[in-house]
């Protein structure tokens, strides 16, 4: 496979966070047949995004899409994911990437929030 799709999330410390990305992670790859599906973090927990470019890379992957996990375009998608790929180019010429938008607001959210508002359960008051 030549093409691969890198999901890139905030990362966490904690296990559920990262159990619960790596399950998007899982979605996506069941989804797909002729791309390779990643997952990387952006700090508090590896793999992060040059690792996993290096891993794509030693499989020679020519194209990787980066898609944020990510509602909006916060410093992360505006300043550190371009300089990493800025660095990563100069690193491997011969891998074209290409940046995918955030998750952005879309009608289906609404829907994810008021079936969770449906489900929610009640907090105890805490002294």
């Amino acid at each position: 496979m030549s093409k691969a799709f890198l999901i890139i999330g905030h990362g966490s410390r904690a296990t559920e966070a990262r159990q619960i990305f790596e399950q998007v992670v899982q979605f996506v790859r069941e989804s797909v047949t002729d791309v390779l599906v990643e997952g990387a973090h952006m700090e508090l927990c590896n793999p992060s995004i040059p690792e996993v470019v290096d891993i794509l890379a030693k499989k020679d992957v020519k194209e990787i899409t980066l898609i944020p996990y990510f509602l909006y375009k916060g410093i992360h998608l505006q300043e550190d994911i371009p300089q990493i790929v800025h660095e990563l180019s100069d690193k491997y010429s011969s891998i074209q990437f290409k940046m995918a938008e955030p998750i952005g607001a879309e009608p289906i959210l609404a829907k994810i929030l008021l079936n969770r508002a449906d489900n929610a359960t009640v907090l105890k008051n805490i002294s």
